[in-house]
């Protein structure tokens, strides 16, 4: 069915953007799965026709090619253009600006002993991969460094794919790509659409000194499929906003990912120091640690991410802040409108105004509408002061269920008339009370973590847990997101003799 739309677009008149949307979305409406987009594109790319063929190139110029541009240009549809080991630099593959490659429809570009070995470095001096209008083509096994997009409004410095291009980006690295000038967009990559898989994105920038605006410090895509990625140190900056110090797009699903030490930082609007999503998006077995967003003069929202109308499944959250300076931090891990959330931890995440130091809506989670959390536990999160709101903040209130809330530091437990059931509240500053509705369940007792989860962010239980199923949870299968890992505490029976041996030596009080 796809091919048969890639065709139909030349005949269109239609803008491609919009074509390109609207068939894809046709393709998906069957199916919501979340690999879905993915085998669409790899079932057109494979098997290719019998007469494809591999161009392989060599740093030296011995090759079939004696660049890669050459090899592109001489290759056709269906036909890959396949690396050796080693280093292709701009100077060496004597490149012109905007980019140092352009890649063809229908041909693929891939690293034949992978990316650790099959590098391409476009040495700041411009990107360093274009697709305009290039259909399905696949981009594998290569690292992608020192891109640059610095037009008016700088697009993917590792790629830009725009158009009629779906690109199938697969066990890449992308490490310190640029995208600056005007409104920037995707550090390492921007497109309409992609399936990206097994890649690592490092310390990619958004937007760079100046009057311009940063969004997606690593990928900027109105549409994407990111499964099994790691983030690391990417980020956005902003002269007046800035958004998604590692990924922003419409509707992304984002599975199996790890993002660690991104940020998004501005004057003025600033969201997102992970993950910007408009939309219905879906996070799912991802984990988030030590994302920032810092805002200067109105509100710093979503430490981690902010999400939209979208649902966070098996997810964790780690010492993510959301921080401004003169306006309120929101939502130190997790911002969104309606949100659905299940099974996930956050642990030691904080909103909070720095000057003067002042409260944050929502150490954990900021909601502007009704929204469901079930069987999630929160653990040591805080509003940055006393009247701060250090977990929940949840402006229309909503739905919570099976739900463990404990060690909260700084401000009061939640915020908003929700309706609470099957959830417990422990050793929280401002008190152990819901916030709403008690519909019955509810409790509050010592968890019996396994470990002391603010330190190591494991959030197991002892088998005689209240939260375990089948123990004090009685009839709520479960509270919070931990599983039982550590057998029940045996008591060990001490005389009073015992007792006082253990004290032997210090003086009496």
């Amino acid at each position: 069915m796809l091919e048969h739309l890639l065709a139909s677009w030349a005949r269109s008149s239609l803008p491609t953007t919009e074509i390109r949307r609207t068939a894809y979305f046709k393709t998906q409406r069957a199916s919501r799965g979340c690999f879905a987009r993915v085998v669409v594109v790899g079932a057109l790319l494979g098997p290719t026709s019998a007469a494809a063929r591999n161009w392989r190139i060599v740093p030296d110029g011995s090759g079939d090619a004696p660049t890669i541009q050459a090899g592109v240009d001489s290759a056709s549809a269906g036909d890959v253009v396949l690396l050796a080991p080693g280093t292709y630099s701009w100077t060496s593959q004597a490149s012109n600006p905007p980019s140092m490659l352009r890649l063809a429809p229908g041909v693929s570009l891939r690293g034949e002993a992978g990316a650790a070995v099959t590098i391409l470095d476009a040495e700041s001096m411009g990107r360093v991969l274009e697709c305009v209008d290039a259909g399905p083509v696949v981009i594998e096994d290569l690292t992608l460094q020192n891109g640059l997009a610095s037009e008016a409004n700088g697009r993917g410095g590792g790629i830009d794919a725009r158009g009629a291009s779906l690109p199938a980006v697969r066990r890449c690295v992308f490490r310190a790509n640029v995208a600056t000038g005007g409104s920037a967009r995707g550090g390492a990559i921007a497109c309409v659409w992609a399936g990206i898989e097994d890649c690592e994105f490092v310390e990619n920038v958004a937007a760079l000194e100046g009057p311009t605006n940063g969004h997606g410090g690593a990928i900027a895509c109105t549409d994407a499929e990111i499964v099994r990625c790691t983030f690391r140190g990417n980020r956005v900056r902003g002269f007046e906003a800035a958004s998604g110090g590692a990924v922003e797009g419409i509707s992304p699903r984002i599975v199996d990912c790890v993002f660690e030490d991104n940020e998004a930082a501005s004057a003025g609007t600033t969201i997102g120091g992970a993950v910007r999503a408009t939309g219905s998006p879906l996070l799912s077995r991802c984990a988030f640690r030590r994302n920032v967003v810092d805002g200067h003069y109105f509100s710093a929202t979503a430490g981690a991410a902010s999400i939209g109308s979208g649902s966070v499944t098996d997810c964790l959250f780690l010492d993510n802040v959301a921080k401004c300076e003169r306006g309120p931090g929101r939502g130190g891990a997790l911002v969104g409108d309606e949100l659905t959330v299940q099974g996930s931890v956050f642990v030691g995440n904080a909103a909070l105004r720095t000057n003067p130091q002042g409260a944050g809506q929502g150490g954990a989670i900021f909601a502007f509408f009704r929204s469901v959390i079930e069987h999630s536990t929160f653990v040591g999160n805080s509003g940055g002061t006393p009247d701060g709101v250090a977990c929940l903040d949840l402006s229309e209130g909503g739905t919570l269920r099976s739900v463990l809330i404990t060690h909260t530091t700084l401000g009061q437990t939640c915020r908003g008339d929700a309706t609470w059931s099957c959830s417990l509240l422990f050793d929280n500053v401002s008190g152990n009370t819901v916030c709403g509705t008690d519909a019955g369940g509810n409790m509050s007792a010592d968890p019996l973590f396994c470990t002391d989860p603010r330190t190591a962010g494991d959030v197991s239980i002892h088998a005689d847990s209240p939260c375990a199923a089948g123990s004090g949870a009685g009839d709520c299968g479960g509270i919070g997101a931990g599983v039982v890992a550590c057998a029940a505490e045996a008591v060990e029976a001490r005389t009073w003799s015992d007792i006082k041996s253990l004290y032997r030596g210090q003086s009496a009080r």
